[in-house]
């Protein structure tokens, strides 16, 4: 076999391969030439294919094949990608269509942290223990969050007032709230949720014995004294005053009826005491004794 000539350049396909003078070798040689040739135009450059496919290259460098359309189809891009359309139904002679970026926001399926996304991006679900206190509205004080409305319905802020509106008065075998006792002070809360006054009377009740001094000058017409440790009296104690029909230093016991003294007590101290103002409308002098008696 004839020595191979000196390697020189290809000018016509820019290689430097060797001339031989065998035509056979020299046609595998071109051959070869022309394969390079293509590698080096793109490397990438996909093996396999159909008649028609499109091709483009992705994100990776790589080149992949798009199968051919149908008839009535567009190419368009969709997410990036090249892809197969159809054209709209209506239009006028000379308009130009195109499509326009999804509305979907292109957010994929999936966990995203406090929020789960499904269904192609359409539904948006917040994860169970994803809102915590700091997330909720802000409240005033002594508010709860609550719904005293009928019917199902968002939360409200709801005051002390409101949240007793849906809490259970205690019973015999409930914790709860105390009914409204109504007001007054002779009753008492029973241990069946009621109101009533103890057994034997309707509120407590006392009484004591009261001076009163006139002065020594007989045209003295009131006497004032106050009157403390009674520990029965309360705000609304209903208290009467009057003669005890008793002797002091000063009178027999019929004096104050003969004098007309009368005597009212005024000024309740609750857990204390009580003012007496006597009066004898003609004037008197001297102590008479008097009987308070209340409840």
């Amino acid at each position: 076999m004839p020595a191979s000539r000196p390697t020189r350049p290809d000018t016509a396909r820019g290689l430097a391969l060797p001339r031989v003078d065998s035509p056979a070798l020299q046609r595998a040689l071109d051959l070869l030439a022309d394969a390079l040739r293509e590698e080096q135009r793109d490397p990438k450059l996909p093996r396999t294919g159909a008649e028609g496919d499109v091709f483009y290259r992705a994100a990776d460098g790589r080149l992949y094949a798009l199968a051919i359309g149908v008839a009535g189809e567009v190419l368009t891009v969709a997410d990036g990608l090249p892809a197969w359309a159809k054209l709209p139904r209506v239009g006028a002679g000379g308009d130009v269509f195109y499509r326009a970026p999804s509305s979907g926001g292109g957010v994929a399926d999936g966990d995203k942290g406090d929020i789960t996304v499904s269904g192609a991006g359409t539904t948006w679900t917040i994860d169970a223990g994803a809102v915590t206190n700091a997330k909720l509205a802000t409240v005033p004080t002594a508010t709860l969050k609550g719904r005293i409305l009928a019917g199902t319905g968002a939360p409200a802020d709801l005051s002390g007032a409101d949240a007793t509106t849906i809490l259970n008065v205690f019973t015999a075998a409930l914790k709860g709230l105390a009914p409204a006792s109504g007001g007054g002070t002779s009753n008492f809360l029973r241990a069946d949720g009621t109101w009533a006054a103890p057994p034997g009377g309707s509120g407590s009740a006392g009484s004591c014995v009261v001076d009163v001094d006139f002065g020594a000058a007989i045209s003295s017409t009131e006497a004032t004294t106050t009157v403390t440790g009674q520990a029965w009296v309360t705000a609304s104690s209903r208290i009467l005053v009057s003669a005890s029909g008793e002797s002091t230093a000063d009178h027999d016991p019929e004096d104050a009826l003969i004098e007309g003294v009368t005597a009212i007590a005024t000024n309740l101290v609750a857990g204390v005491g009580f003012d007496v103002i006597a009066h004898s409308p003609d004037g008197s002098s001297g102590t008479y004794r008097l009987w308070a008696v209340g409840a």
